[in-house]
């Protein structure tokens, strides 16, 4: 089997899982999907064996937050303790975060690819959540009355 038709095999295997018609990689080995409100973009990468799978956080706040948001992100990405063994970063020019996950091809337990995927996207949506709460103002109750 070739590292195409083995990535080919692990979107059937994640497609069945999710119940999401096909997901498969174009000819140049490249995806680019959504589930629910989060996006995703996975590149196989076949010289260094590789499937790369990058989905979008969310936009890194300004203001007050971002110091704070930053250290956050990478206290989780230190020693991957936060990213179920990614990498999260800050994309320079749009100031978007991404989580990345590699998978090395081929996999020897292919039938877990779902549920690393499924790790991948629950802690996207625990990152998308933790830096909208920081980009939200608290409100400010001081003026209200009861």
């Amino acid at each position: 089997m070739t590292l195409r038709e083995h990535a080919d095999s692990l979107f059937a295997l994640l497609s069945s899982k999710l119940g999401e018609g096909s997901l498969s990689l174009d000819k140049n080995g490249r995806a680019l999907f959504s589930l629910g409100n989060t996006q995703f973009f996975a590149h196989l990468i076949e010289e260094t064996e590789t499937l790369l799978i990058s989905a979008l956080v969310e936009q890194m706040p300004l203001g007050p937050a971002r110091e704070a948001c930053l250290r956050e992100l990478a206290q989780a990405d230190f020693n991957w303790g936060g990213t179920g063994g990614g990498t999260i970063g800050l994309e320079r020019e749009t100031d978007l975060v991404y989580l990345h996950q590699r998978f090395f091809l081929p996999m020897n337990r292919p039938e877990d690819f779902p549920d690393r995927f499924a790790e991948q996207l629950h802690l996207t949506r625990h990152w998308a959540g933790v830096l909208r709460r920081a980009a939200t103002p608290a409100l400010d109750t001081s003026a209200m009355r009861v």
